[in-house]
């Protein structure tokens, strides 16, 4: 890797009794991720118990128990901000990981070497219920299904979930952002 000074990597998600695939999201991301923030809606299940198996890992609590993606993601955000230094968000819902090989590929580094306010754009792929497999999903057209999921925080652009309180984009996302595909 060619990075000078490489950004802190946030992941970023949110969750309520997912514990069925907590832990494959915990393992398979604290891989790349140096903190994984897991905003957690009062899971009752064992979600908590296997947070705590993991230093990289900051719990924040959610009470609100809407169905609120707005609600969730600007907890996250707002606990990811406290934290010190450049940092680069990645929110991927608790049943997505990134591609096994995605740390050893040209777009990784693109992502390293953006700039603030930069806005990357994933394939969307979900763990499935067995917790070993997952898939992706296509549009219609056969085209990648891409998610802007990335952002190269700049400390100042606040989250504007667009008045969607599902599907949302998850990351702040300023207006004309240049953007970038992780492939």
């Amino acid at each position: 890797m060619n990075v000078k000074n490489k950004p802190i990597l946030v992941c970023l998600t949110a969750t309520r009794n997912y514990g069925w695939c907590t832990k494959a999201f915990l393992e398979a991301n604290s891989q790349w991720a140096d903190y994984i923030i897991v905003v957690d809606q009062m899971s009752t299940d064992n979600t908590r118990e296997l947070c705590a198996q993991y230093e990289n890992v900051i719990v924040v609590d959610n009470t609100d128990l809407s169905y609120s993606e707005t609600i969730r993601c600007t907890l996250a955000i707002n606990k990811a901000r406290e934290i010190p230094g450049d940092k680069i968000f990645i929110y991927l819902a608790i049943d997505e990981v990134l591609s096994a090989n995605a740390i050893n590929t040209k777009d990784w580094n693109k992502m390293l070497e953006s700039n603030l306010s930069e806005v990357g754009l994933l394939k969307w792929a979900n763990i499935c219920s067995d917790g070993k497999h997952y898939m992706t999903s296509y549009k219609s057209s056969g085209e990648p299904f891409w998610m802007a999921r990335v952002f190269h925080d700049d400390g100042i652009t606040p989250y504007d979930g667009e008045g969607l309180d599902m599907h949302t984009h998850c990351i702040p996302y300023p207006k004309n952002a240049k953007e970038f595909f992780l492939n």
